[in-house]
């Protein structure tokens, strides 16, 4: 949900290589230094063991002011190398899941006291599939990091018809689409992500598996994974390749939550965590299983014979990296004889390449708002739905 827009900012330019350059006065420095990565150039490394923290986790992971995620900054899996000899060098599966869930958990964009402010309302006009329905528009600045999130907040009442043709939109609807299967349902419903490919996912059962850590987290229903999702960008710009570390959870814990935070009683609440990693830094085993070349400069490939209509024309296309982190959560809540399910996403990005941060910044609020349009659409071709 949150890359659908990352790289759709109005961009003017093209992304030239090599001597690709843009504005970095207002860009988020990654690592300590201000440099985009162009389309001749890999994506940062992620950070070596001893630039880690006692236990491996890093202070905060709702940002984009350091690194994306190194091979040392997330837990172990079998691909990485004998558990013997590597194990002991990368974080603990509970501590790492908990702090990365519990930071999803605890951004909540309705709090002006922890400086989010509402910018605006998108109402969609009868045209739309979503017509009628309005969007909050919300944003927080961070002045020390120099990093701005976009938000945004929909509320979608149970009892009633939903848009044009839309119907009844449920929790557990939401829940199948954003939530179950993120990654692969957000390529279906995004006109512009054209591909994605798992390249890692921690298993549920069986020994260290996530159903064991459901008690001690709060959470069932977990799931952790890293996917490329590939974005097409209109001509003569280059497409993007966000690499994202996908974190989501059904809360337990629902007695923790005051009844005034919503204006109501919270039933359930599932939350979503995507975070950049460095695809350099993973085994080859992993990394090879991108559909575009790592390392080296990036373009797209898979076999033509399994590629779609839509891949084939974008057969050998020169790629860009960017980066994305987004926090995305409905809540069903119930107040009185009424229930609503509220949607809500942050997001900051750099979709890198040659427009200044800035000008990406001004175009997200808008970009991110067409994501109920997409996902009520998805919902109306009954799309995405457990058993459909």
């Amino acid at each position: 949900m949150a890359g659908s827009s990352k790289a759709q900012s109005g961009e003017q330019q093209p992304d030239s290589a090599p001597a690709e350059r843009r504005d970095t006065s207002m860009a988020v420095p990654v690592g300590g230094d201000s440099r985009s990565i162009s389309a001749t150039e890999d994506p940062p490394s992620g950070a070596e063991p001893q630039e880690l923290s006692r236990y491996g986790l890093r202070s905060t992971y709702l940002t984009l002011s350091s690194r994306p995620l190194g091979l040392y900054e997330i837990p172990y899996h079998p691909d990485f190398g004998p558990e013997e000899q590597t194990r002991t060098r990368y974080p603990e599966l509970l501590p790492f899941l908990k702090r990365i869930l519990e930071e999803g958990k605890a951004l909540d964009i309705t709090r002006e006291d922890t400086g989010w402010k509402e910018t605006g309302t998108h109402t969609f006009n009868s045209k739309s599939i979503a017509r009628g329905i309005s969007v909050s528009q919300i944003a927080k600045k961070d002045d020390d990091r120099n990093e701005v999130w976009a938000g945004r907040l929909s509320i979608h009442d149970e009892s009633e018809e939903q848009g044009d043709r839309v119907g009844k939109v449920t929790w557990e609807t939401l829940d199948s689409i954003l939530r179950d299967e993120h990654s692969k349902q957000e390529a279906e419903y995004t006109p512009n992500v054209y591909d994605h490919t798992i390249l890692l996912r921690w298993p549920s059962d069986g020994p260290d598996g996530l159903k064991d850590l459901e008690q001690d987290l709060g959470f069932k229903n977990l799931g952790l994974w890293i996917v490329n999702m590939y974005h097409g960008i209109p001509f003569p710009l280059k497409d993007r390749i966000f690499s994202i570390l996908v974190a989501v959870g059904v809360r337990t814990d629902l007695s923790s939550i005051p009844e005034e935070r919503n204006g109501g009683k919270v039933q359930d609440e599932f939350v979503v965590v995507q975070l950049p990693i460095a695809i350099t830094s993973l085994p080859d085993i992993v990394k090879n299983r991108s559909h575009h070349r790592v390392p080296g400069s990036p373009s797209y490939q898979r076999d033509p014979e399994r590629a779609d209509a839509k891949q084939k024309q974008k057969l050998g296309k020169a790629l860009v990296y960017g980066e994305y982190v987004s926090v995305e959560k409905v809540a069903r809540v119930r107040k009185g004889e009424k229930t609503e399910n509220h949607w809500a996403m942050a997001t900051m990005s750099d979709a890198k390449g040659v427009l200044p941060l800035w000008v990406q910044r001004k175009a997200v609020p808008g970009e991110i708002v067409k994501d109920v349009e997409y996902v009520l659409k998805y919902i109306a071709e009954g799309k995405g739905v457990r058993g459909s």
